[in-house]
């Protein structure tokens, strides 16, 4: 039953944009049209009908299609061209490059929106894979067609067409699990799909098909009653087309089922109109199949002499000695035949021909008949010769199977050295690279501490100047400032005295400002919102307009924490006023579980390029310093593309619990 179920099924191929042209236009005359995209519409058309007959005249003319199409800059057509390339490929074999161009024009098809296009294309390179024996590449993209297909069937635009292709794909991945994976189980039931979307698409030809495949399955899993059932319904539809190709399927689909479920009787009537209708239609290859079904009904009858006439005619038709594949079956058939007629000299030819076209196809029992047969035409003193050159052959057998041994063994324990060699290896340069980590990693604590270290006396020198700028500068002109109130009936005749006293009072309050800015009291009491939102209104002028905002719930950290983001942020707002020339900035602080993130942006053009300030930090300083807080900074200050900065702190531990926590300053 297994020879008789030996799919010679190929996967159907099909092109998406399939159109009917005369062929009374010769490609001379297409060629002569003006350049434009009518001109490619009839070349696409003038390919359709030549693109199976004349595989390499229509890879010209793909190509021309796809050279003009570039050269109009038409992106359809272009997509048409490589799609038409892929499409040749693949029925020449040429599967590679088939997969190649159909990825090209998937591109274009989809630069378009033609999803039906995509999915032929895509149904296409699973034709390509599966001829590359590639069964896993091929499903998944059968399987991203049908997807694509079965999305588009919601839409008022899918047409029969687009159905018929949905039907066509299912089809082929089902032949795809027959042939390639043998899961009959899964390609029962695609093939069941593949009849349903053929049923909506009222398509006939496709119906008899995946009925058939629905047959061949379940008489694969012996389950005839059923696949009688499926048979006969494919003929139904068949005799209702009155098409001799679905006729010539239909019947040998029907003669399969009642051949290897035994009744073998009743499968002779099938088999032969089969073979009438392949012959009607001129089809070569639905020719053989019906023929070896046929042929197989007659062995397994014991009807040799009809068996033997029939093959000598088939094979007596010179125009089918290319298919090698179909003639080493016929020669198998026919030496059984001759064999079992008692016509052992003209069996063991065709055994040998049937050796010479296909020997792969040979068998254990077709040896055994062979040796039985040279057995007959040998006299008796050949009969030792011959015992003696099999024994001679075992043993050269037996001593290559001994040297094969003996080389497999000599690589396993090649391999096995090496293996080893590459463990120790690898171990080697792991504890090294390990080793490296461990002292990278001690060198970027030490620079941690380090820079840390820096910050807290930074912090503390600040502290220590704004509290002498508060304590001293400060009460010192407050106290001028009192001094000259108690005075002021005397003094405000004097000339310059109230230019003095603005004077005065500007200086107080920008040494309070100068203050404040070296250590914010409010960052101290109220944490980073109200320190940056106070920072950003203070700053924003006509100049720069600074607009701040906070997402999230307000938390406090530890203070040297928010003391060290603080005066980053101060940095870079620093770094904007100064160098960006900007209009307007926003800082956005942003707050979510243990991520404390700034974002700060700016309509300047950026200040990358500039020089490190003095007294400043530097953006190599800004970065380290963020990295010692755990912290990262995106930062695309590009000259003349304004200032975007993006810093984010991991804050998982640094939150502050109970009392106030310890600052960086005394």
């Amino acid at each position: 039953m297994k020879r008789v179920l030996r799919c010679r099924l190929t996967l159907l191929l099909l092109l998406p944009f399939a159109a009917t042209y005369s062929q009374e236009n010769t490609l001379e005359q297409l060629m002569a049209l003006p350049n434009d995209t009518a001109k490619v519409t009839k070349l696409s058309a003038y390919y359709e009908g030549i693109k199976r007959k004349e595989p390499q005249k229509a890879r010209e003319v793909a190509t021309t299609i796809l050279d003009l199409s570039k050269k109009l800059g038409y992106d359809k057509g272009i997509a048409m061209g490589y799609a038409d390339l892929g499409f040749v490929d693949a029925i020449t074999g040429e599967n590679r490059r088939s997969i190649a161009y159909n990825a090209e024009a998937i591109k274009y098809y989809k630069k378009i929106k033609d999803n039906t296009a995509v999915a032929a294309c895509l149904g296409t390179m699973a034709n390509a894979y599966s001829g590359l024996g590639k069964s896993d590449s091929s499903t998944i993209y059968r399987l991203e067609a049908i997807s694509l297909l079965e999305k588009m069937k919601e839409s008022p635009s899918f047409t029969k067409r687009d159905m018929r292709m949905l039907s066509l794909q299912y089809y082929n991945l089902a032949v795809g699990y027959a042939n390639s994976l043998r899961d009959d189980d899964k390609a029962l039931s695609y093939y069941k799909k593949a009849e349903e979307m053929a049923q909506q698409a009222n398509d006939t030809t496709m119906i008899v098909t995946a009925l058939n495949g629905v047959t061949r399955r379940l008489a694969s899993k012996e389950q005839f009653a059923d696949a009688l059932v499926q048979a006969k319904e494919a003929l139904h539809f068949a005799k209702a087309s009155g098409d001799d190709f679905l006729l010539s399927q239909a019947w040998h689909g029907y003669a399969t089922v009642l051949d290897v479920s035994g009744k073998l009787d009743e499968a002779v009537e099938p088999a032969l109109l089969a073979i009438r209708y392949a012959e009607q239609t001129g089809d070569f290859s639905r020719f053989m199949v019906s023929a070896t079904t046929y042929s197989h009904i007659l062995q397994q009858k014991g009807d040799y002499k009809t068996l033997k006439a029939f093959l000598e005619k088939v094979l007596d038709n010179k125009g089918q000695k290319d298919n090698i594949e179909f003639l080493a079956d016929m020669y198998g058939f026919l030496a059984e035949a001759n064999y079992k007629l008692g016509n052992y000299k003209p069996a063991y030819d065709q055994l040998y021909k049937k050796l010479v076209f296909n020997d792969s196809i040979l068998k254990v029992e077709n040896n055994r008949i062979m040796a039985d047969m040279e057995f007959r035409y040998q006299t008796a003193q050949k009969e030792k010769a011959l015992s003696q050159n099999q024994l001679q052959l075992a043993q050269k057998n037996l001593q290559l199977q001994k040297n094969r041994q003996y080389i497999y063994y000599t690589l396993a324990a090649l391999i096995v050295a090496l293996l080893v060699a590459a463990l120790f290896y690898i171990r080697y340069r792991n504890k090294k690279r390990i080793h490296q980590k461990e002292i990278q990693s001690l060198q970027q604590q030490k620079e941690i501490q380090l820079l840390q270290a820096l910050m807290q006396g930074e912090e503390k020198e600040r502290s220590r100047i704004a509290k002498d700028l508060h304590d001293g500068v400060a009460g010192m002109l407050a106290a001028v400032k009192m001094q000259l109130s108690t005075e002021e009936e005397e003094l405000k005749s004097l000339k310059g005295y109230t230019k003095a006293l603005q004077l005065l009072n500007e200086a107080t309050a920008e040494v309070r400002k100068t203050s404040h800015n070296l250590m914010p009291e409010v960052l101290l009491q109220h944490g980073l919102d109200k320190a940056l939102r106070r920072y950003c209104n203070n700053i924003s002028s006509t100049s720069l307009q600074v607009h701040y905002y906070f997402i999230g719930e307000e938390q406090r950290y530890v203070d040297s924490f928010e003391l060290s983001v603080y005066r980053i942020v101060q940095e870079l707002l620093n770094n904007i006023f100064k160098h960006s020339k900007a209009t307007e900035a926003s800082v956005q602080l942003s707050v979510q579980d243990t991520v404390l993130s700034i974002s700060i942006e700016d309509n300047g053009v950026g200040f990358l390029k500039q020089p490190s300030q003095n007294g400043g930090m530097g953006l190599d300083s800004l970065k380290h310093r963020i990295h010692a807080l755990n912290g990262n900074i995106e930062l695309n200050a590009e000259t003349g593309g304004g200032v975007n900065a993006y810093l984010e702190f991991d804050t998982a531990g640094l939150r502050r619990s109970g009392a106030r926590a310890e600052t960086l300053v005394n």
